[in-house]
């Protein structure tokens, strides 16, 4: 495991922890956040990152521990289960790491005091409807769904500086996976985003790009978002 020198000074740039960061838009996202923080890449079962330390989300100890010892400034969260078909049959694995994960990683966010940046789902609507806003009702129609439903509600429950993501079906090239957004919704705590279409006290973006625009324009956001400028 890597080993970080929490006792040296602190570097000008801020400290980013990307959780999935082996995943298809955690590693686009850890890339090009390299540009302006200090990121720290997580990843559950097999590391894509060189500086890549292990954790499993499961374990709240595990979870406490090490953001206590990276003293971060804010995490990104890309961690899922987000095989549908996997959800359907293995749900109590799907809520432990959706749900239960979710809920570690705000609630040692909250000790810290750090900022938490939770990617989540179009897939908590049925679509009926489309064209979602984060003004909508949801109503997820399968068990993926559900489990990312109350991920949110364990950020919004256990975590005061918050941001949410939702994003929709993901695909392009990855090492190891063939699975980015197309759309997502975005809401923040207390103010605007300064990007998309205004929607009341949130905004509503559409993307039709490949994972390293959505990447970078969610780093954008997150930029503006950890420095208060949103």
């Amino acid at each position: 495991m890597l080993e970080i020198d929490v006792a040296s000074e602190r570097e000008m740039k801020k400290r980013l922890l990307v959780t999935g960061a082996s995943g298809l838009l955690g590693s686009k996202i850890a890339k090009i956040a390299r540009e302006d923080y200090e990121v720290i890449p997580l990843y559950g079962s097999k590391p894509l990152n060189s500086n890549a330390l292990k954790l499993d989300i499961t374990e709240r100890e595990q979870v406490f521990s090490l953001f206590k010892k990276v003293k971060l400034d804010t995490v990104i969260h890309t961690a899922s289960e987000t095989n549908v078909d996997k959800c359907e049959i293995q749900k109590d694995h799907a809520l432990r790491v959706n749900v239960e994960g979710t809920r570690n990683v705000a609630s040692a966010c909250s000790k810290l005091g750090a900022k938490l940046i939770y990617i989540s789902t179009d897939y908590v609507f049925d679509g009926e409807k489309g064209n979602y806003t984060e003004q909508d009702k949801p109503n997820p129609i399968n068990y993926y769904g559900v489990t990312k439903l109350e991920g949110e509600k364990q950020v919004t429950q256990n975590c005061q500086k918050y941001f949410i993501l939702r994003a929709s079906v993901l695909y392009g090239w990855h090492p190891w996976k063939h699975v980015i957004a197309i759309c997502y919704t975005a809401k923040k705590v207390g103010g605007q985003i300064k990007a998309g279409a205004k929607e009341g006290n949130a905004n509503f973006f559409k993307i039709n790009y490949i994972p390293e625009k959505l990447a970078f324009d969610h780093a954008k956001m997150m930029k503006d978002y950890i420095s208060g400028a949103a």
